[in-house]
């Protein structure tokens, strides 16, 4: 009878060991993540447990950007399960439920678990497990309390733990699948990634560096957002779309960026020379660093898009065919060309304090606009010329900036179309009114010439309705008027003798 009892408890002691072992069984060993640790460089190292295979056949670690998850294999002591998948991102590590190892840039903290060694913490006293953000190399020392300190990088015997520091697809899909993606793990922040398929984002998604193939396309889907750490070199095809993508290095493009609605935000030098930038709605390009005069390249607009100038210093502003056009940061943002005809802005322009246009002096490149004029800094006006055009009327914020030649022609004409000055008004030298209304009264303002004025037949004047007036201050200023019946001028000011 005893003999039975020994024997039936001995069974029941293999039991529960066998069902404790299969619960620390890894998804892995049927047909799950083999994680992302490198295929040779997987092993740290314990005197008592022996070598602990990071990538083992049945198992494997997967380096996420705030944790770590799967299972590693150590020949003595069997399967270490190193985490899940976190709720929140980390593991708070404060009950037998919610342990794991967690990852804040380079260090990593938190337990892993084995059924034989215990717990091993990956910080503990004396020491700390890390992990480098170039190399993907682990180092340091984790603790286990039943066999010790287990090392993760030697020089000699050379021995480390890598984890993969880049991804790519593997087939076209969305961003959000792990079919997608080399290993099956989605790319984090600390990942390289390099996009050899057509794939949607749908979700908010992150990589180092970015790398789109040559006739491939990463696609927005919705609102999502994509955040670049690191540089982004577009061969194929971005297309943003109602999306944002924000890169923190520079930005190469040989293929083409197409944005809608949404926004790319470029925070290191911006370079599409060689490729083509393509607006499908009113959406909006940011470049916060230096680019090229041709930096644009093949440049397309779509009514309400923008381009923001926004670097903190100078930058060079492109000779292309603008919607909106705003000048922001701070410094002088120079002109590369004229603004006029087939490369003019079509909408508005904004410059922002602490912000100077300037049209250089050695060419004196000419301006032209179809919106609104909105100078709450300097404009450098040298000898070119700003001619308001477009079919709708304008209002000019000169912000106590001077012109040198202005001009008005609004293809409406006439009354229909009006340019408003919301404040005094200094030309430097001649003031065209070829076609539409120039209008001094819906902000009662002053305007003080240096050259000629000139109105045209299909010109109009609306003058002051206050006691403002109109000052001529160049010497042999004329003025001539070819429109029915000629227009009041309202109170005029000669400071010099008119011809």
């Amino acid at each position: 009878m005893k003999g039975n009892i020994k024997r039936i408890m001995q069974l029941g002691v293999i039991c529960l060991m066998c069902l404790g072992l299969f619960s620390l069984q890894p998804a892995a060993a049927s047909g799950g993540s083999e994680g992302n640790i490198d295929s040779t460089y997987k092993y740290a190292w314990s005197e008592n447990s022996g070598w602990e295979n990071f990538r083992p056949t049945h198992g494997g670690v997967t380096v996420h950007d705030t944790y770590l998850s799967g299972y590693a294999w150590a020949e003595n002591i069997g399967w270490v399960k190193l985490g899940s998948t976190p709720s929140d991102g980390t593991y708070p590590n404060t009950t037998s439920t919610n342990w794991g190892v967690n990852r804040d840039g380079s260090k990593l903290s938190g337990y892993a678990w084995s059924e034989n060694a215990g717990w091993i913490n990956f910080n503990p006293s004396d020491s700390q497990v890390t992990i480098s953000a170039d190399t993907g190399k682990f180092d340091g020392y984790a603790w286990a309390e039943n066999v010790g300190w287990i090392h993760f990088q030697n020089a000699s015997p050379e021995y480390y733990v890598q984890a993969a520091t880049s991804i790519g697809t593997v087939e076209g899909g969305s961003w959000s699948s792990t079919s997608t993606w080399d290993g099956g793990i989605i790319p984090g922040a600390s990942l390289d990634v390099t996009i050899s398929h057509d794939v949607t984002l749908d979700m908010a998604g992150n990589a180092k560096d970015l790398s789109i193939a040559a006739d491939k396309t990463l696609a927005f889907s919705g609102t999502n957002q994509l955040t670049i750490a690191g540089d982004a070199s577009i061969t194929g095809t971005m297309d943003v779309a109602g999306g944002t993508c924000n890169t923190t290095g520079t930005t190469a493009v040989s293929g083409e960026l197409a944005i809608s609605a949404g926004s790319y935000t470029a925070n290191d030098t911006f370079d599409a020379s060689g490729g083509t930038v393509t607006f499908t709605g009113a959406g909006t390009l940011n470049l916060a660093d230096t680019i090229a005069c041709g930096g644009l390249g093949t440049f397309t607009k779509a009514t309400g898009c923008t381009v923001d100038y926004k670097l903190a210093g100078a930058q060079n502003v492109s000779a292309v065919d603008y919607h909106h056009l705003k000048l922001s940061g701070s410094g002088t943002k120079t002109l590369c060309g004229n603004l006029t005809g087939d490369t003019d802005i079509d909408g508005n322009l904004t410059i922002a304090s602490v912000v100077t246009l300037d049209v250089t002096s050695a060419n004196n490149y000419g301006i032209d606009i179809a919106g609104n004029w909105t100078n709450s800094g300097t404009f450098n006006c040298r000898a070119g010329t700003v001619t308001f055009t477009g079919s709708g009327d304008s209002t000019l914020a000169p912000g106590g900036s001077s012109f040198y030649g202005l001009t008005l022609n609004k293809s409406a004409g006439e009354t229909t179309t009006r340019l408003s000055p919301d404040a005094n008004l200094r030309a430097g030298n001649a003031l065209t009114i070829t076609k539409g209304t120039f209008d001094l009264d819906t902000s009662d303002v002053n305007l003080s010439l240096g050259g000629a004025l000139s109105i045209g037949a299909d010109g109009r004047w609306t003058k002051s309705s206050e006691a403002k007036t109109v000052t001529f201050t160049g010497a042999g200023s004329t003025i001539t008027d070819s429109s029915s019946p000629v227009q009041d001028l309202g109170y005029v000011v000669v400071g010099q003798e008119l011809d």
